[in-house]
């Protein structure tokens, strides 16, 4: 889930409100992932992109 919104700086970057939730997926190429970032969808836009880790936290347990 979002702590703070997040406005994409690159076109491979997923934007994304306060509150929303995102779906955590992997890597297509595990060499792509950089320290800090995960790849994940929003369940709002159905988006996928790459976004900073320390702007959201787990969610444990939780069904969309």
């Amino acid at each position: 889930m979002a702590t703070h919104a997040y406005v994409a700086e690159d076109d491979d970057e997923l934007s994304f409100d306060a509150g929303e939730i995102i779906t955590v997926v992997e890597f297509d190429d595990p060499e792509d992932q950089d320290d800090g970032w995960l790849m994940g969808i929003s369940t709002k836009t159905g988006r996928k992109g790459v976004f900073p880790e320390n702007f959201t936290r787990r969610v444990k347990g939780r069904k969309s």
